[in-house]
């Protein structure tokens, strides 16, 4: 699996996680429902595109097949087009850095 191209920094992020894709997915106006157990259903209304993903757990990488799969249809139906995809990709992963940095140590008590 290779890593998150961020062509706003030029830099490499970490790996994609579903907690990722999850935040991508919404912040480009997605909404998701379990309709039984074990599945999860985007679905982008305006557009009538839907994507479906077993639950798997958030810190958990996203396989190649589900990343490209999203993108597709991203692409396909004009909810994003894969550059638009891939930075909220990117924010979802420096919000997901943001949130693990430990609090810093200025000596203050």
């Amino acid at each position: 699996m290779l890593p998150l191209y961020d062509p706003w920094s030029g830099m490499y992020l970490g790996p994609v996680t579903y907690g990722h894709l999850d935040a991508a997915l919404r912040s480009l106006g997605f909404d998701v429902r379990e309709p039984e157990p074990g599945t999860r259903v985007y679905t982008h209304a305006p557009s009538r595109a839907m994507l479906t993903f077993p639950i798997l757990p958030p810190p958990q990488r996203v396989r190649d097949h589900h990343l490209a799969a999203a993108r597709m249809i991203l692409d396909a139906f004009g909810v994003a087009d894969p550059s638009v995809f891939g930075c909220r990709l990117a924010e979802a992963v420096r919000a997901g850095r943001r949130k693990r940095r430990p609090p810093s140590n200025d000596g203050l008590q």
